[in-house]
């Protein structure tokens, strides 16, 4: 990798609208088919919260890329 490049990206993503969007357009996506995507994301969108944040992180060693997502 050349130097340490850093990006920090936060943009605010209304779950309940997620939700319904995935509700009323899903039945498009046929690979959400028979999935309940939309009621993991407001179950997701309860559970979480500036005082307790789901972080998803993905590191690929040394010398790969690091990712880390915070919901909450």
């Amino acid at each position: 990798m050349i130097g340490d490049r850093r990006q920090l990206w936060g943009f605010y993503l209304p779950l309940g609208l997620a939700a319904w969007f995935l509700r009323a357009f899903g039945r498009f996506i046929p690979q959400l088919k028979g999935t309940a995507v939309d009621e993991m994301i407001l179950a997701l969108g309860k559970a979480t919260g500036p005082a307790s944040p789901l972080l998803v992180e993905v590191d690929e060693g040394e010398n790969g890329e690091r990712v880390q997502i915070y919901i909450g």
